[in-house]
């Protein structure tokens, strides 16, 4: 079982019990170790993941999640898109063009990376008469609908989400073990 399937029983246990034979407050503790510094984005993703939608969400929103993870995910994009020059920013028009880019770009990668499935098959790739699903082709993955520059700069920072929760579980595992 991978750490994110441990972090996520953990969150949603309704008893911590933490002895010789039970464990789970471990994952708990590596979360938080594993979250300072810079990974803080990834921890929030991480409980993002595994625990938005179920019991807890009374008391941990999945929209006030999003929205956290926003804030801290736009300056992150715009910084990236500067250092890669995706669009020239000399005139004070393409600043306000450069900030609405960043912006679709920031929030449809973050969504897509919560959840990729495609929305009519609820990505089951299959439609109700168990033919492939005309949308996703079968794949019960979304497209991304936008302009395909843009399109290829979220699948990217997608990219960047995916490694940041990486580094994220692969600094917890590091914890856990050296318990």
């Amino acid at each position: 079982m991978g750490f994110l399937e441990n972090y996520g029983n953990a969150v949603n246990a309704t008893n911590l019990i933490d002895d010789s034979t039970h464990s789970r407050c471990a994952p708990l503790g590596a979360s938080g170790w594993a979250s300072r510094n810079d990974l803080t984005l990834g921890a929030l993703l991480a409980r993002m993941l595994v625990a938005d939608g179920t019991a807890h969400d009374v008391f941990e929103s999945g929209a006030r999640n999003f929205m956290e993870a926003l804030r801290t995910w736009k300056p992150m994009v715009e910084e990236k898109a500067r250092a890669r020059k995706w669009v020239s920013e000399k005139m004070p028009w393409d600043i306000a063009n450069a900030k609405l880019i960043y912006d679709r770009v920031s929030e449809s990668s973050l969504a897509y990376f919560l959840d990729p499935r495609c929305g009519p098959c609820g990505g089951a790739g299959q439609d109700s008469d168990r033919r492939s699903c005309p949308h996703c082709k079968g794949t019960g993955i979304a497209d991304l609908l936008m302009a395909t520059r843009e399109r290829e700069w979220a699948l990217d920072m997608v990219s960047e989400l995916q490694e940041i929760v990486r580094s994220y579980t692969v600094r917890a595992k590091e914890k856990m073990r050296e318990e």
